[in-house]
């Protein structure tokens, strides 16, 4: 199920990357498509402002271009005629403007109307004087005003002027003021009076069909923006509005901002016309129609459905795998059989022991080592002997529960680390003993048991596990167990002190090679020092430097030389125990040898090399096929069982491979078997 959460893991990553994606492509192309239709919208606007301008420098022109008109702006007498054909000039020039015109007007320098169209409309002195200074202040324009349509510095100037009553219907409005210009110079100023509430009715001015953008004007002033829209008033004061869009930090130059406001992005772009004699900025307010793309918004339903997905198949995939890889840490510190704790696991609770403890509140570790068992397992077979330990274990964990944890460390052996404890040692001792003796009419099992105080006796973890270990096997000793096993015993919980793995693996193998040796026919005392050499036959590795035996990586040929001798080194020392266990140093010294003569330390082949040694090379090499290293990783047992038969007739004897492969099939069937049931 691991590889098909990953696979879910990697899919969701890729699902949801090219949403994400997809969504940033979309919500891109939102934006440039706004902006597009926001600048379309502001050259659509400057450019009809700029057709304004050039209506104007040319109504001003032909106005002008009689001499007649231009001797009277010069402040002579205005003959009737002449009268009569300004009043006409005005009215072709009202009606080219942009917007509808009510009225026009013509001032020469002193202020006093020339002519007006129509020829009945007049302004007051006051108001032609303050149209005059409203133009002649008003500021130049050099260069380019705006990067969207290079607006030139030498427009016609016009103006919009301050607020003041027209004359039929008092009410307030305001007028466009074009200067005049006769041979370069300033002569005086015609006034176009709209029709309408101006300048709130400011149509005629602003660019129609502008899609997906809405264009207003307004009137910029002390950092804010005064909206021409629908609450737009004008009073004898000036220009009023609650339409207002705070610019705050930003100024309004000379180029346009783009700002997000309301949720809308706006182009706020600076007109060529300012508003009243104090000159306040006008500005075209372009707003797209549609809210401001965001990535939530670019998603498509189709999107959504495939992030929903990519969240949910990432978020049970993650649940999924930190469930497994927690499931396989506890399984990595539980033993399969009995399910107590393992070796690994009292390694990691030892130490936090250790640290804890004091001389006030000691801990207490116990190994304990079945006397007798292997007699009962080798009696009344592996499955007998399975669930002996099992009930054995069962009563050992309920001994302990409230006070300790209990473990099994491998085979017979278990141990129990108490860190607090209310009731003597004396006490807890016979009865963890007791939990694990049993009896029964052809069979006796009792137990042997190593006791250390931390930190009286030591506060360090392994010198804890070897005292108490030493001292497990003083009591076997005094109570006269079996030499041979007591020996084996001893050479094995060595080996396991030094390299615990090595120590779990040799146990396996073991089992393995009792399983196979049995199936061969083997009986009596020759099956038992295979056994003996099956538990012993990495114990030459206590003479190989901890460097090599736990180097993270292959070997190298220096290396390989060294590994060479393990088993010769182990052969003397198990030579150097004596009588208990005679015959089993040969077996160990022919365990790396190969049937088609290519191993170690002797080079012998096919039926030279020992039945035995035949039988724990085999068991051997599934085991560590089966075991994760460093540098590897751990086969299937479909992978080893390959394994085995591609090397059988070369590395291996092809007749024990083929057993044991057909014992190891038919084992899987019956736990398959028992795990359905």
């Amino acid at each position: 199920m691991r590889p098909i959460a990953l696979i879910c893991l990697v899919a969701a990553c890729i699902v949801g990357a090219i949403s994400i994606i997809t969504a940033e492509e979309r919500l891109s192309a939102a934006r440039a498509g706004q902006e597009r239709q926001l600048e379309a919208a502001a050259s659509a606007q400057l450019s009809l402002l700029r057709t304004a301008e050039r209506v104007g420098e040319t109504g001003t022109a032909v106005l002008t271009g009689d001499p007649a008109v231009q001797e009277a702006l010069s402040g002579r007498p205005i003959p009737a005629a002449v009268r009569q054909t300004i009043s006409s000039g005005l009215k072709e020039f009202a009606a080219t403007a942009l917007m509808p015109v009510t009225a026009a007007c013509l001032f020469g320098q002193t202020g006093k109307a020339i002519g007006c169209w129509p020829t009945t409309f007049s302004l007051s002195p006051k108001i032609a004087t303050g149209f005059l200074e409203t133009v002649r202040t008003a500021p130049q324009r050099e260069g380019p005003q705006n990067p969207i349509t290079a607006l030139s510095g030498a427009g016609s100037g016009e103006v919009i002027s301050d607020p003041f009553l027209a004359p039929r219907t008092a009410t307030p409005t305001v007028a466009l003021l074009v200067p005049v210009h006769v041979a370069g110079r300033f002569a005086g100023a015609v006034a176009l009076i709209p029709q309408g509430s101006a300048p709130t009715d400011a149509s005629g001015i602003i660019a129609p069909g502008t899609p997906g953008a809405r264009i207003e004007l307004a009137a910029y002033t002390n950092g804010t923006l005064a909206l021409n829209d629908a609450s737009a008033r004008l009073t004898a004061k000036g220009f009023e509005s609650s339409g207002r869009l705070p610019l705050r930090a930003v100024q309004l130059g000379e180029r346009p901002l783009r700002l997000l406001l309301g949720g809308h992005w706006r182009l706020i772009v600076p007109l060529p016309l300012t508003f009243g004699r104090d000159h306040s900025r006008l500005a075209a307010v372009i707003t797209a129609v549609a809210p401001a793309p965001t990535l939530l918004s670019s998603l498509s339903p189709a999107l959504i459905t495939g992030l929903l997905m990519a969240i949910l198949l990432l978020g049970g995939s993650l649940a999924f795998l930190a469930w497994s890889f927690r499931k396989a840490s506890l399984e990595l510190q539980q033993d399969p059989l009995t399910g107590l704790r393992n070796r690994r696991a009292l390694l990691a609770d030892l130490q936090r022991a250790c640290r804890r403890a004091t001389k006030e509140h000691p801990a207490y570790l116990w190994l304990l080592d079945l006397d007798g068992f292997k007699r009962y397992n080798d009696g009344f077979g592996r499955a007998a002997g399975d669930r002996m330990l099992r009930g054995l274990a069962r009563r050992l964990e309920g001994v302990v529960s409230g006070r300790g944890k209990a473990y099994r460390l491998g085979g017979d052996e278990f141990a129990v680390l108490v860190d607090r404890l209310a009731t003597e040692p004396e006490t807890v001792r016979a009865q963890l003993t007791a939990s694990l003796a049993e009896r029964g009419g052809a069979f006796k099992i009792t137990c042997s048991a190593g006791e250390v105080v931390i930190p009286q006796d030591t506060a360090e973890p392994a010198q804890a596990l070897l005292l108490a270990d030493q001292r497990m096997y003083q009591e076997k000793a005094a109570r006269g167990v079996d030499t041979a096993e007591l020996v084996t015993a001893v050479l094995t919980a060595a080996l396991a002190q030094r390299h615990p793995d090595l120590g779990d693996h040799s146990d396996d193998v073991a089992e393995e090679v009792e399983l196979l040796a049995k199936a061969v026919g083997l009986e009596g005392q020759e099956l038992e020092r295979v056994k003996a050499a099956a538990s012993l036959h990495d114990i030459g590795k206590l003479g190989v430097p901890d460097r090599i035996i736990t180097k993270p990586g292959p070997l190298d040929d220096q290396e390989w030389e060294f590994m060479r001798q393990h088993t010769v080194i182990g052969e003397r020392i198990i030579q150097a125990a004596g009588l208990p266990l005679e015959g089993v140093a040969h077996l160990v010294r022919s365990s790396h040898e190969r049937w088609d003569g290519g191993g170690y330390p002797d080079g012998l082949a096919g039926e030279q090399i020992p039945l035995g040694a035949r039988i724990i090379s085999i068991c051997d090499a599934y085991g560590a096929m089966l075991a994760e290293r460093p540098y590897k990783r751990a086969m299937t047992v479909d992978e080893a069982l390959a394994e085995l038969r591609r090397c059988a007739g070369t590395q291996f004897d092809p007749e024990l491979v083929a057993i044991f492969c057909q014992l190891i099939e038919e084992r899987r069937t019956v736990h398959a078997r028992i795990n359905e049931g």
